[in-house]
């Protein structure tokens, strides 16, 4: 899978930075013979008929995008991954940027200052690579100490 073909520009202006007001003025799309059309939640009875189903997503994004650095080699360029799946208590699944200047067993760290236990960072080492961006990373804290370091270092992606 090309990784850079999900890559698209999205002005900040169009970024939801809280919900709407009212709840029911947010937006939704309605798809009407191939016809896409801009509503909003406040006309969702209309649209619905008898014996349809309606699937509520209740799922939350995490801080899932970290920015670092490869340490340990004679050059340190910038990485930024993007988590995809939890593997266990101490690897995830990432897509990285650029993936070319990793190899399995190189180290990133991920920031430099916050709240990251004394340290201010977080490090992980690439234990696998894939052919199209992806990586599993390898963290140095474990379960709900990962957690926490992802939620202060992370941004949404």
């Amino acid at each position: 899978m090309r990784t850079d073909l999900f890559d698209f520009d999205l002005p900040a202006e169009r970024i939801a930075l809280r919900p709407a007001s009212p709840r029911d003025s947010a937006k939704m799309l309605v798809v009407e013979g191939g016809a896409l059309r801009d509503r909003t939640i406040s006309e969702l009875p209309q649209w619905l008929k008898r014996g349809d189903q309606l699937v509520v997503n209740d799922t939350k994004v995490i801080a899932a995008q970290l920015k670092g650095r490869r340490i340990g080699r004679e050059t340190e360029p910038k990485i930024e991954a993007t988590l995809i799946k939890r593997l266990d208590g101490s690897r995830w699944q990432a897509l990285v940027k650029p993936a070319k200047k990793l190899i399995a067993g190189d180290r990133i760290r991920f920031g430099n200052e916050g709240k990251v236990c004394l340290l201010g960072h977080l490090d992980a080492e690439v234990e696998a690579k894939g052919s199209e961006g992806e990586v599993t990373l390898s963290f140095s804290f474990h379960g709900p100490a990962l957690d926490q370091a992802i939620a202060d270092l992370g941004r949404p992606p």
